[in-house]
């Protein structure tokens, strides 16, 4: 029987279906794939440990057989055999090389072993996020302690890779990983995807903007300096928060009008960033590799101020063949004393007394000195009772979880008799009020961490607040209070929503959990189980009995509220969801990617009254996904209006749109905006449209005229949400001065 092999390009299809077994390990789903492979999640069933597993795949010039699961090239050329073993040669010996390493900030290989015509990487698994997905969560950009605080130990580990002949070849903010404790280490090598010379597949391997020039056919030797111009770039997009001018476009720049199409650093307004900072950049960036510093060491130290003096004069010797056999670095040999590496424990009680002692020695001097009035003391107590609270609970969960080794699911509190639990009769739709635009602030709720969501609910009496410390939690808009905690702090950002009629309110939660809950009725809420990774987006159908999720591997579920089943398979998609919004009729769901695209989803409706006196909305499956770029930048919230003829949608580079839905559009850009959008918001009055981000008000547009309105002004940072409630009576807005603002 002739092989059967996908074909290339279908990545999702191609992957290990879950709870494939590869020895010990158990796959539970995808974490990410590119051109060269596929990285999974599983575990480790004796150990009940989790790791992450790379399988080399190059699907420019291999297939997977469905019925065996193993991978052969193809032959439809001759080089596509000799490349795949190759490539597949590169990929051992580099993961034999990395086995060896115990570096802090270079993602750890456990084992490497050989399957299905193919090899696996097995890494250890670690709780964060990538830098790319920080910065899109941080407005695009990185301040400069944050910046160096990331850069300045990849750096370290970098050199590392130099000094035992490795080369990373595929640095980017996709490749740069945040533990949960903020520290960085590189993953995702991609030397193993430099094809042999100059066959055209070597054009998949190279992340444009990031590549160097010598990373291209022809264009020089790669080294160390190769690698370097991958740092350059993502730091430049960490302080632009633009996506770094391929090198061969700037190259064709250079050499047809003498002018080179990617603006330096140095020539950015961005006095936020040192100059010697941004002086390194563009030495980094030089398309001349003679002109870049010539190590990770050199530019590490001149991003610390120390110059750009190349003392280092190593030379750089690439890995070899053979199993075990690492490359080293000529020159003299260097005596380094180690440093013994601190444990989180230590750190998190270090951490722990220094702010106790800040906060008895730092109020003393200042009282003492005059700049400090009671009110402020009492202001800066505070703080650091807040910030000591959280420092001591961190190490109570470390104790418990990494110690003791005790795992919990998120807790809630018992239900308690807050709300009746008589099940309240049909009404008719609140009556709206107009907006206010001389609204005041009612209450000011102070909260733990930064609000990224917000949703009403009972009818307004109720306001869900999500934080980025991925706590969940309740408050009264009547008397301002706390009611209860619906989540306790995770690892990722949580996110809310509530359904039209604030009956329902999802969430997330930790440990990549959905919860569903009947506010109404005071039930013990559901957990809905589908997503692998953290939720990004939630809505509501309007009518309250659909509730769609995404989640950042790029997928979108739908679930019947009533029974918190699913209502089909996810969705497909093209791009990771930032933001989900549902039309008034409840016949179309759009989502807004990371990569400036508003997808769509047709929801077939059939209303049939099946014997009730009422009539009952049937749903039927979604259609195909239909797509719209709008943006060169990734879009961080979409909104319909009350009516259905506007979509609102905002995004990074201040971008704010209204779309006109249907036939002969009508589209219009709304300024000023926030250099970032982070939440839109309809006014139920049909009248306006509510926008906040990275600045300080809540700004209004006119809906008929599109014309600028008065800004309520209140927070004192950026501002991350607004909703409005369903009556219009009471709007909500959350900033960065973790409060929220209850206005009326």
């Amino acid at each position: 029987m002739p092989t059967q092999l996908s074909p290339p390009g279908q990545t999702n299809s191609n992957a290990l279906p879950v709870g494939y077994r590869l020895g010990e390990y158990e796959f539970e789903g995808v974490l990410g794939h590119g051109g060269f492979g596929i990285t999974y999640v599983a575990r480790d069933v004796r150990l009940g440990a989790r790791v992450a597993i790379k399988e080399y795949f190059p699907q420019a010039y291999a297939g997977r057989d469905a019925a065996e699961q193993s991978i052969h090239p193809f032959t439809r050329t001759p080089n596509d055999a000799e490349n795949y073993r190759w490539g597949l040669e590169a990929f051992l010996t580099e993961a034999q090389a990395l086995a060896r390493f115990k570096h802090t900030h270079i993602v750890r290989v456990l084992r490497f072993l050989e399957a299905n015509g193919t090899a696996y990487l097995v890494m250890e698994y670690e709780e964060g996020a990538s830098l790319l997905t920080s910065l899109r969560k941080h407005s695009g950009f990185l301040d400069e302690s944050t910046l160096l605080g990331v850069f300045l130990p990849i750096l370290t580990g970098l050199q590392a890779v130099h000094d035992a002949g490795l080369l990373h070849l595929d640095i980017k903010p996709d490749n740069i990983y945040l533990r949960r404790d903020g520290q960085p280490m590189l993953i995702d090598f991609g030397s193993a995807r430099q094809v042999r010379g100059g066959d055209s597949a070597q054009k998949v391997a190279l992340s444009r903007g990031y590549a160097a020039p010598e990373q291209y056919p022809g264009h020089g030797e790669r080294g160390p300096w190769t690698d370097v111009y991958g740092v350059g770039a993502a730091i430049y997009r960490c302080i632009t928060g633009k996506e770094p001018t391929d090198a061969m476009e700037r190259m064709i720049g250079v050499a047809k009008i003498k002018h080179d199409p990617m603006v330096a650093a140095t020539a950015l307004e961005r006095p936020q960033y040192s100059k010697h900072i941004r002086e390194c950049v563009d030495a980094a960036l030089q398309l001349d590799a003679g002109s870049r510093p010539s190590s990770a060491r050199v530019l590490q130290n001149g991003l610390m101020g120390k110059g750009l003096k190349d003392a280092d004069t190593r030379t750089f010797v690439p890995f070899g063949k053979g199993p075990g056999f690492i490359g080293v670095a000529g020159g003299p040999e260097q005596t380094r004393r180690r440093r013994r590496s601190r444990s989180t424990f230590e750190w998190l009680v270090a951490t722990a007394v220094l702010i106790t002692t800040a906060a008895v020695v730092i109020p003393k001097i200042l009282m003492d000195t005059g700049r400090l009035t009671d009110t402020e003391l009492l202001n800066l107590i505070d703080e650091y009772k807040t910030v000591a609270i959280e420092k001591s609970t961190e190490i109570r969960r470390y104790i418990n979880e990494d110690i003791l080794g005790m795992r919990h699911r998120p807790e809630l509190p018992p239900p308690r008799p807050v709300f009746t639990r008589k099940r309240e009769a049909a009404h008719a739709a609140p009556s709206v009020v107009a907006f206010n635009p001389q609204a005041t602030v009612a209450y000011t709720l102070a909260l733990p961490g930064n609000p990224g969501a917000l949703a009403f609910a009972k009818a307004g009496s109720l306001l869900a607040v999500a934080l980025d410390t991925g706590a969940v939690e309740l408050w009264s808009t009547t008397t301002g209070e706390r009611v209860r905690a619906l989540a306790p702090p995770g690892a990722e950002p949580a996110v809310v929503a509530a359904s039209a009629d604030g009956r329902w309110l999802a969430w997330s939660g930790k440990d990549r959990s959905l919860w569903l809950w009947d506010a109404r009725e005071d039930r013990a809420p559901l957990v809905l189980p589908g997503h692998i990774e953290a939720v990004s987006a939630l809505a509501f159908s309007p009518d309250g009995h659909l509730l769609a999720s995404a989640g950042r591997e790029s997928s979108v579920i739908l679930w019947e509220v009533e029974s918190g089943k699913r209502h089909q398979d996810a969705l497909p998609t093209r791009a990771s969801i930032r933001a989900l919004a549902f039309a008034p009729n409840g016949r179309v769901l759009a989502g807004a990617d990371a990569d400036g695209g508003l997808q769509y989803w047709g929801i077939s409706v059939r209303d049939s009254t099946d014997g009730e006196a009422l009539p009952v909305r049937k749903y039927g499956p979604a259609a195909e996904m239909s797509y719209l770029s709008v943006a060169d930048n990734a879009l961080t919230s979409v909104a319909f209006s009350p009516d259905g003829k506007w979509l609102a949608v905002g995004g990074d580079a201040s971008f704010l749109k209204l779309l006109e839905v249907g036939v002969g559009r009508n589209d219009r850009t709304l300024t000023p905006a926030p250099d970032t959008v982070l939440s839109l918001a309809f006014t139920p009055d049909r009248k306006w449209l509510l926008v906040t981000g990275s600045d300080s008000a809540i700004r209004s547009w006119q809906l008929e005229s599109t014309a600028a309105g008065k800004s309520l002004h209140g927070h004192n940072h950026d501002v991350y949400a607004v909703t409005v409630s369903s009556d219009g009576q009471l709007i909500a807005s959350g900033g960065d001065d973790r409060t929220v603002r209850i206005w009326k």
